[in-house]
């Protein structure tokens, strides 16, 4: 999280949202010291991060990322202008066909639900 989070270019997002589940090694006030928002879960496990948090969610779309090298902060965009474009849902994953698991996010597979989405700016994201 130290390593990536400082890389990420926060100006795209409305909320930083940190769920963290009784972390040991200050990740949660290490995100307060970036501004981040941080909600410690009341029960662990990443089902009940975002179980928790939805209902703190303020921006019109949800990307979710792990700072642990998998995702690289510079693809962060990517996301956000499919979304501007009209897609209503992207699904990144390590597992599709030429992903991989050290790279991160490759945007192998997007899908377009129904018509184009005009809600929102890059600035109404939250991550």
């Amino acid at each position: 999280m130290v390593q990536i989070m400082p890389k990420m270019d926060t100006s795209l997002f409305c909320q930083i949202l940190v769920p963290d589940g009784h972390s040991k090694v200050g990740s949660a006030d290490y995100a307060r010291s970036l501004g981040y928002d941080v909600h410690i879960q009341n029960k662990k496990g990443i089902r009940f991060a975002c179980i928790e948090d939805l209902p703190k969610i303020i921006g019109d779309y949800v990307i979710t990322f792990s700072p642990n090298g998998n995702c690289p902060p510079e693809d962060l965009p990517k996301p956000i202008q499919k979304l501007e474009e009209g897609f209503d849902m992207l699904v990144a994953s390590r597992y599709l066909p030429r992903a991989k698991s050290h790279l991160g996010m490759h945007f192998n597979r997007l899908q377009h639900l129904d018509k184009p989405c005009a809600r929102g700016t890059s600035s109404q994201n939250t991550l």
